[in-house]
This record gives structure tokens, sequence and C-alpha cells, in this order.
């Protein structure tokens, strides 16, 4: 028997049928097992982890963290098929913590809005991470021995998020008063600090700017009023690859940036601007795009964001653009943009174009385009146009548009995202590379549906409703049959139509490659979908919000299993996810 727990190809193979919960339990039957799970399927499984804190009582484990645009800004959702999440008592999180303290390279902790918890409440007290390279707090009470502990504990910490951490007892802390900022300057490997918090005094943080060699750097919510009040190191600017300054509140501290900063900025690649919360946006001019280009030389991505943009240039160091609601732009900074630049990728975002227009060939090196339309007949013709140059196109999203012919001009296109606008099922037909389609916000007639779920190369397909009439839906549902797909998954963002599960079911029974995913409210929604008469035998267990669930448990409306499904519910919406569950 320790031959076998001793073999690591058989180990890891059994682990790809269990849960995260059940390779646990493997793990504590004996040393052989624990060494075989801990330090080989583990160490690869678990080098990203965020932990969901429900009560001090309740954890959820995921091997996923959650992608953030930005740091300090709402997350995204994430990609849900590859997500496992276990439910832990604070007992059984210490033994796992244990277990894998030397495979966490980044860790996420995770609370409720205003709640009182310590990171080493979670973490326990002198539990070391040796090789913890990344660690974010959401919500988590952080003070002085907190960071003390972490600095002893965690010695190759090279990013720290704090997201509305710094408190102490219901107060707002601050480096410098309620916090070391001694202990800062003495973990010599950090190099990326973001703190966010929509009261923080970033006046306090003059001296961290100072002394630490930061290589990203965030400041929002007024902060760059504090921070030029100060006298700051610009010989550490040199240190900055990533700037993002998003609430410039008056033009002079616009002017401010421009004069004092940007000269000292030489190795920066990313940057973000903007002026988010005033009432009047900030003009911006052509000394600026030229100071841009003589200082920045490594400069390869730029997000303006609610600007007035005035006198735009060439800016040829630059892979990505970013242009979100701003104004001033005319269709001959457009040509500047897509002809002269050589972009790679390109996002237009509430932004309108003014001005002449003239065709002009779009750089073939365009890889990526987001771009609100407005049902801009100008821009979409300029796409058609250029059908031989968006050859190397592979990412296409665009909003309010309606009948927008992609085929004519993204022949080669492998993701399209819509967030609002009408798709032609048919023409998609004619995109023979096409992997993913995704409709944010766009619903979805039935009989379209049903095209494209017979697209040959489609391999995920997310929409937001199924928009129907009663009247259509009998007459399409009495011809509705199963048919083969390979599609791989199928995402609902909205409720389930009862009128389309007898369908789905049937569809799901054939094609036993494909997973289906859909957004859910309770406990009891679950239930009564399991419980269908057609509801297909081979699922054994449903994945709610990442944890596996076994189905018979749910049909019988088990205590317990309602509770815990409800409680993963009630925990997911802690990370601003919608809840779900998976059949696969």
């Amino acid at each position: 028997m320790e031959e076998i727990f001793s073999n690591i190809d058989l180990v890891t193979y059994m682990c790809k049928f269990l849960n995260f919960e059940q390779q646990l339990q493997l793990a504590q039957v004996s040393g052989e097992l624990r060494n075989s799970i801990v330090n080989y399927v583990w160490k690869i499984n678990c080098q990203e982890i965020q932990i969901i804190i429900n009560g001090m009582e309740s954890f959820v484990v995921t091997d996923k963290r959650q992608v953030f645009e930005n740091d300090y800004k709402d997350y995204f959702d994430p990609d849900i098929w590859q997500r496992k999440s276990l439910i832990l008592t604070s007992k059984n999180l210490e033994i796992f913590l244990n277990l894998n303290a030397n495979n966490i390279y980044k860790l996420q902790l995770i609370t409720y809005r205003d709640s009182d918890e310590s990171i080493w409440n979670v973490l326990t007290l002198g539990l070391k991470f040796p090789n913890l390279n990344e660690l974010h707090c959401r919500n988590i009470k952080f003070e002085n021995i907190d960071l003390q502990q972490m600095a002893e504990n965690c010695p190759k910490i090279v990013t720290l998020i704090l997201n509305n951490c710094l408190r102490q007892k219901g107060r707002f802390s601050e480096i410098g008063l309620n916090i070391d900022k001694q202990i800062l300057n003495t973990m010599q490997n950090l190099n990326n600090l973001c703190i966010y918090n929509s009261h923080y005094n970033f006046s306090c943080l003059k001296d961290i700017v100072k002394q630490l060699k930061l290589q990203p750097y965030t400041a929002n919510d007024g902060g760059f009023e504090d921070l030029k009040k100060n006298a700051l190191n610009s010989n550490n600017f040199k240190y900055y690859k990533e700037l993002d300054l998003p609430n410039f509140k008056a033009y002079s501290d616009f002017q401010y940036f421009q004069i004092n900063f940007l000269t000292h900025l030489e190795n920066l690649c990313h940057l973000s601007l903007g002026s988010i919360s005033v009432t009047h946006k900030i003009s911006i001019t052509k000394k600026f795009f030229n100071d841009l280009t003589k200082s920045c030389k490594s400069l390869t991505h730029l997000h303006l964001c609610r600007f007035i943009i005035n006198d735009f240039i060439n800016l040829n160091t630059l892979t990505e653009l970013y242009v979100d609601d701003c104004e001033g732009l005319k269709y001959s900074n457009l040509k500047t943009i897509l002809n002269g630049m050589h972009l790679k990728c390109f996002k237009s975002n509430r932004s309108k174009y003014e001005g002449n227009f003239e065709n002009f060939s779009i750089s073939q090196t365009l890889q990526k385009l987001d771009i609100d339309l407005y049902d801009n007949n100008v821009i979409i013709k300029l796409l058609e146009l250029n059908e031989a140059n968006l050859l190397n196109l592979t990412e296409f999203h665009y909003s309010n548009a309606e009948k927008l012919n992609v085929a004519k001009f993204a022949k080669n296109i492998r993701v399209l995202s819509i967030s609002t606008g009408k798709l032609i099922a048919e023409d998609y037909f004619k995109l023979k590379y096409l992997q993913e389609i995704i409709l944010t916000h766009s619903s979805i007639a039935l009989s379209d549906l049903l095209l494209l779920l017979k697209l040959e190369n489609l391999y995920k397909l997310s929409f937001w409703n199924i928009v129907y009439t009663h009247d259509q839906t009998s007459v399409v549902l009495s011809e509705m049959k199963a048919f083969q797909t390979n599609l791989q998954h199928l995402r609902l963002f909205k409720f389930l139509k009862s009128f389309i599960i007898d369908f789905l079911f049937d569809f799901l029974n054939i094609n036993t490659q494909l997973s289906f995913a859909c957004h859910i409210e309770h406990a009891k929604s679950i239930a009564e979908i399991v419980s269908q008469e057609k509801f297909p035998k081979r699922f054994k267990y449903i994945n709610v919000c990442g944890v596996s669930i076994d189905c018979n448990s749910i049909r019988n409306r088990c205590e317990k299993t309602m509770h815990q499904i409800g409680d993963l519910i009630k925990t997911l919406e802690i990370t601003n996810l919608k809840p779900y569950f998976i059949v696969q």
C-alpha cells in the first residue's frame, strides 16, 4: 500500500477525480499520501489561493485569485470553469495552510465590508509563508502588529495590496500614525505597494514614496493633491514602471504632474491618467504628448479617462492605447491612432470623433479592437474597407451597433464580444476561426441560439438572456431536437427559463463534453433544476460557486446541504461576483 501511496503519477491521476475537500482528507491518511499530494499535486495547484471569510467559523478556499482591471477597482468576473473551492472550518483551514505554507506564492484574503477580522486571525499567528510574494487583503483589519508579523513571516513579499484594510475600531489607520512606516522600509523585496481607501490621507506616504524603490504606484481619490504638497525624491521615480493617477481634481494638478513628475519617469511602461470625479473634463494639449514622448521612451501602454484631448500626436512606442469617455478627438486623430502608431490593441469607449473623414488604411499590427460604435456608420464603413488589413485581428469587442456584419472585415477573429447590439447569427458561419462569443447585457433570440450551437469551431458561448415570444417559442420548441455540437462551455448570465430546460437536458445528454453554467439566486432554484425528470443521470455532482455538491443531497433538500449552498451564494457576493452553478 505504501508503494501505491508514494506513486506520484498514480496519486496525481487519482486527484483529477477528487474535489478539493476529498484531496485534503486523503492527504491526512498517511505520510506517503501527504507527501505525494502536498509536494507534487498541490505544489502546482495551490500556488495561487483565495480565502473568503464568512465569519471565523466558515472559510471558502479557492485555487484561483480574482482578477482586477486595476488593483483598487472592482473585480472582473473570473474564469469560473476552472475555479475549484472547498468550505473549511477554522481548524481545517489551519491544517490546509500548514500543509501548503511552502506552496503558496500569491494569496488573497477577502471578507465582508466593515468586518473586524484581523489578518492573523485567519493565517494563524506565527505561521510562516517562506515563498509568498504577493498578499492582497480586502476589508481585513490591518494594524501595526499585522504588518510586523507579515514582515517576519513572509520575507519574500514583492507586492502588498491593501484594499479598504487600514482600519482600527471603525476608524481608518494611517501609515506613519497607526502603522509604522519603518517596517515597510525594512521589507527589501517590496516594489509594489497599492493602498486603496476613499478616505486615506496620502500625505502619510511621503516618506514611503521617497525611500522605497517601487515599480508600480497608485494614488487615488484625491491622493495626488497630498503627494504634490510633499517634497518627493524624484530620483526614485526612475524605478516606476506603472503609474496610475485616475482622479486629477483640477487642471493645475495635471499641469503640476506634467512639469514635476513626467520628466523623471524614464522607465515607465504603463501610464493611466484620469479626472473621473470632476464635473468638467480637464484639457490636455500637444505639449503633454510631446513631453510624454521625450521622457517616457519605454512607454507601451497609455490609458486616458475623461479628458478633452487637443492635438493628439503619434506616440510610436505604444502597443496599447485606451481612450475612455474623452472629448475633442477628430477623425484625423483616429487615423493617427489606427494607421500611424502600429498598435496591437486599441480601446475607445464613450469617445466620439468629429471633423471631416477620409478613408485610410488600418495598420496590420492590430490584434485587439474594443470600440463603442454609437451606430457610427463612418467607422463601420472604415472597418469594412480594411478587410485585407485586419487579418491579424483576433479579438473584437463592440457596443451600440445594430446588425453589424463582422464577417465583412474580421474573418480571422477568435473572440467576439458584444455589449449592446443585435447579432446576425447566420453571418458567423463565415468566421472559420471563431472560438468564443460573449454577449454581455445582450440577449439572444431562441432561433439564433440554435444556429450558434451549430458553429463547428465555437468553443465558448456566453449570453445574457433568451429573447422570445410565447407564439414563437411554441413553434420553435415543437421542432427542437437535440443535436451534436463541438461547443465546450455554454453560459447563461440570467436565470434559466423553464421552457428550454427539457431541450437543454437532452442537449447535455448527447454532448457529454459540454459544460453548462447559469446564474442563481437561492438554493431552492438549484434543487428544482436537479430534481427535473430529464436532468442527466451522469451528473452525480453539481458545481455550486466552485464547490462540488452531491446531487442526491440537493434533491432530498438535505438541511445541511441547503444551508451550505445558501452560505456559498452569500459568500460569493462578498467578492462582487454573481453566484452560479455548473453542470460538467
